[in-house]
């Protein structure tokens, strides 16, 4: 039996952000692009989809809506899920009313699963980061034009790509080798997750340096 990211029709999926990559293949260095999705509003027949088309005892559902209601389990903020998926080819349109697709985006890699709440409007949000390529001019064009908008993706399994030498959670490269700085997860506000702790830290370094330099002029009188 085939996976699908959603057994569903054509999910719509924010494009919130995208960054650059490598794979390695048989030797050779494949340019890569990560983009990040978003599916809001996220709710019950969705998640519902969702585990039908991972399968594999998939229990998103479960562990977020009440099965009596359907509602929200109560008191629930975030969820991380790791799915056992094949990758996916994405075939990305324009409107669920669309016939013909825009673009297919070939064995995608899906990772960085994981729900949360979105408190503007009073809703949940899926977020995952589909990871593709080798990438040409249409490609990145489609991605940078959807950029901060909606598009219509219908998922289906690919074909086994027998040629990745490194797959699995390995974070992605940049054009230097180095590991590619990670693209941010937002809180229930839309804000990055990571900033606060940054500038805390910058904060105690001041601190530490305002309390050496005040020993020091002690020290000379």
């Amino acid at each position: 039996m085939s996976q699908q990211l959603f057994s569903a029709g054509k999910v719509g999926c924010f494009v919130d952000d995208y960054g650059p990559g490598q794979e390695k293949r048989r030797g050779e260095t494949i340019s890569t692009i990560t983009v990040k999705l978003r599916v809001m509003p996220f709710d019950a027949k969705l998640a519902a989809a969702l585990d039908s088309g991972v399968g594999n005892g998939s229990n998103i559902k479960s562990t977020i809506f009440s099965l009596n209601s359907g509602d929200p389990k109560p008191n629930f903020t975030r969820h991380d899920f790791k799915l056992s998926l094949a990758r996916q080819n994405l075939q990305v349109y324009a409107s669920t009313d669309t016939v013909d697709s825009r673009i297919a985006l070939l064995q995608a890699k899906i990772s960085g699963t994981y729900v949360r709440t979105q408190k503007d409007i009073n809703a949940l949000a899926l977020c995952f980061k589909a990871t593709f390529g080798p990438v040409g001019r249409d490609e990145l064009e489609l991605i940078h034009s959807l950029h901060r908008s909606q598009a219509f993706i219908r998922f289906q399994e690919s074909e086994p790509l027998l040629e990745v030498e490194e797959d699995g959670d390995a974070p992605p490269t940049n054009g230097n080798g180095h590991a590619a700085a990670p693209m941010f997860e937002t809180d229930a506000d839309g804000k990055p997750i990571e900033a606060a702790p940054a500038k805390a830290k910058k904060d105690t370094v001041n601190r530490k340096l305002h309390s050496h330099q005040s020993k020091k002029a002690k020290k000379r009188r």
